[in-house]
């Protein structure tokens, strides 16, 4: 799956889930269409265009190539800078694809990264 795939499957189940139901939404990003629209044409490469498909702005892909196929994640929610999120690739179990946890693991890659 590619990047831009994922992140447009979150924003729109974002939207599915929204309380504000798809009316809502809609009216918001026609907002957005009317804000961009109103623009002078030499303003217009200042707006979020993201914004025009997207209602949130705490979505975006930030860092990579959307046409990446991308096949591990790593994925949390509302993590801030005093949290590590860890992949726990040698668990007993075997690999798991999501490992976010507000605690410093006890691990190998903590020792080598603290040196």
């Amino acid at each position: 799956m590619k990047l831009q795939d994922i992140y447009e499957t979150a924003y729109n189940e974002g939207i599915a889930a929204d309380p504000r139901g798809r009316e809502g939404v809609e009216r918001v990003l026609e907002r957005a269409r009317k804000a961009f629209a109103d623009l002078p044409e030499n303003k217009q490469w200042e707006f979020d265009q993201e914004t025009l498909v997207n209602p949130y702005a705490d979505t975006r892909i930030l860092v990579g190539d959307p046409d990446t196929e991308i096949s591990t994640m790593l994925v949390g929610i509302d993590l801030e800078v005093g949290r590590s999120c860890w992949p726990t690739l040698s668990a007993p179990e075997g690999p798991r694809s999501i490992c976010c946890s507000p605690i410093i693991p006890k691990a190998e890659p903590w020792r080598a990264w603290n040196k």
